[in-house]
């Protein structure tokens, strides 16, 4: 992998030696260092470096803002301030620049690796979405750029069942012991992503807000437990107290990842000699009295995860500035993640808790209401399981992508059901015609290569009524039909889905047959 290149522009020669010792031990590469403003723009120009190192105080007639300005402007490289002046004129000035980070002196060597990495992938994630954005944007019409989204989600979401479809039946005749067992698991994590990615790539075309939506936090923690164990680094033992059956709450899985991430990186900082860091999960109900005494608080039911860690600890006036932007519970970095945290939270009606003493650890603890409403049950990976098996049942299977059709007649078969595969409406007439229309079940795609999915069920069902019907489709608009498909009461299965999405939908579609 190709080192970072970093251009230095500080006006301590002190500072950038002892710069460039950290940047070379941390695997970056230096091109150049400069003390001026207008110099930094020409070397900008001529070596065209993958980020920039700024002093906002420069020698000469330019300062380190204006010189940001200027290379953000012309050339589209990511800065991060460094200084020791973080006064309200200044921090204002330094935002209008809009910069990737911003660093006070003195800091970390983590925290510059920390904030010269998060810049370097926020400058391509940019960069990826403003290729996309010229890329869609070249559409003559907003319909005809939606129509194109809409047709790559489509087949992405295609490809992700089958991904999705095969790892999670793999995964349920694999034994928890079983050595294949976690990278299978990593292959499903991987395809459920990737799906989400389609949901952004449509949001992208048509722009809304996050939708909250149902969340189990015990899940969320589970699915980022390698990824803070590689945050924490190994001289911090991490655990988990996680309440089993914890009611979920409503918001925006990204945001409440985010969340918790900036808790576990303040925890870590706050145990630079190692330590103990544990994530809890619990369920707490406040009354009128309990919650007056808890600022934010108010009566309820709440989904509570805390952060609690074995480090330097904090007084009681540091508590009380904990949220403050550029504060910071250590009084140095960023001081940002705290903030941005209290926000999320606030934003969902909730509130953080924070408790700590001098050298006796913190616990940070964020409190959501719990949502008490329906929801889809998340069913774990497991064998299969007897009340999923059928009895012979015979379906159909209409679809017309050779992976997709493939993985759900191979789950439906290990489920005991008889099947029988059709890559379009023509076979799948001329299989119903010649099996007499003995099916119990039909599983069609909405979209086939030569007819209507709906329409197609449509001439079956009016052949012979009575069986049973479960669209689905990897369109997310207008071509899903799901107005229609509710209209006709269908069953109706979103894709990407999986052993664990089918199987039960399936079962009860089957079991409602019986009690007919």
């Amino acid at each position: 992998m190709t080192k970072a290149q970093i251009l230095i522009v500080e006006d301590d020669s002190i500072i950038v030696m002892e710069l460039e010792d950290r940047l070379y031990s941390l695997g970056y590469t230096v091109c150049s260092a400069t003390a001026y403003g207008e110099e930094a723009i020409d070397k900008a120009a001529e070596l065209g470096p993958d980020l920039v190192l700024m002093d906002i105080r420069l020698k000469g007639a330019m300062d380190g803002i204006e010189a940001a300005a200027e290379i953000r402007e012309r050339y589209d490289i990511p800065v991060v301030y460094l200084t020791a002046y973080a006064d309200t004129n200044t921090l204002q000035r330094a935002q209008i620049t809009e910069p990737y980070s911003y660093l006070i002196k003195p800091f970390e060597e983590r925290e510059l690796q920390i904030a010269i990495e998060m810049a370097l992938y926020k400058h391509r994630m940019e960069k990826e979405r403003s290729m996309l954005e010229g890329r869609l944007f070249q559409a003559q019409k907003l319909e005809t750029a939606q129509a194109l989204v809409a047709g790559i989600v489509h087949e992405f979401n295609n490809l992700m069942t089958t991904i999705i479809a095969h790892s999670s039946f793999l995964l349920s005749s694999l034994g928890a012991e079983d050595p294949l067992r976690h990278r299978i698991e990593f292959i499903k994590q991987a395809g459920e992503r990737a799906a989400t990615l389609t949901q952004q790539v449509l949001a992208f075309s048509q722009p809304r807000g996050p939708e909250p939506k149902p969340l189990d936090v015990n899940i969320v923690v589970g699915e980022m437990r390698d990824v803070i164990q590689r945050v924490v680094g190994e001289s911090i033992v991490l655990s988990e107290l996680l309440e089993p059956g914890l009611s979920h709450t409503k918001a925006e899985r990204g945001q409440i990842e985010q969340v918790i991430m900036n808790l576990v990186i303040n925890a870590q900082e706050a145990m630079p000699e190692g330590g103990k860091l544990t994530i809890k999960t619990e369920i707490v109900t406040l009354d009128e009295d309990q919650s007056r005494h808890l600022p934010g608080a108010y009566p309820g039911t709440f989904v509570c995860l805390s952060v609690i860690d074995t480090g330097i600890g904090m007084d009681q006036e540091t508590v009380r500035r904990a949220f403050e932007p550029f504060f910071g519970t250590k009084q140095k970095g960023t001081g940002l993640g705290l903030p941005i945290a209290n926000s999320i939270v606030r934003q969902y009606a909730g509130w953080i808790e924070v408790s700590s003493t001098p050298w006796q650890g913190s616990t940070f603890r964020v409190c959501l209401p719990a949502f008490l409403g329906d929801v889809e049950s998340e069913v774990p990976e497991s064998a299969l399981r007897p009340d999923l098996q059928g009895m012979g049942e015979r379906i159909l299977v209409v679809e017309d992508n050779e992976g997709v059709r493939a993985a759900v007649a191979e789950m439906l078969q290990s489920g005991g059901y008889v099947v029988f595969e059709a890559a379009n409406a023509r076979e799948a007439q001329d299989l119903f015609q010649r099996e007499g229309g003995e099916f119990q079940l039909i599983v069609s795609d909405v979209v086939l290569p030569d007819e209507d999915g709906v329409r197609l069920v449509d001439q079956l069902l009016t052949a012979k009524p009575g069986i049973s019907v479960l669209m689905s489709s990897g369109y997310m608009d207008e071509r899903a039909q799901w107005p229609l498909i509710r209209a006709r009461g269908f069953n109706y299965l979103q894709k990407p889905f999986g052993f664990d999405e089918l199987m039960p939908l399936v079962r009860e579609i089957m079991h409602h047959r019986q009690k007919q």
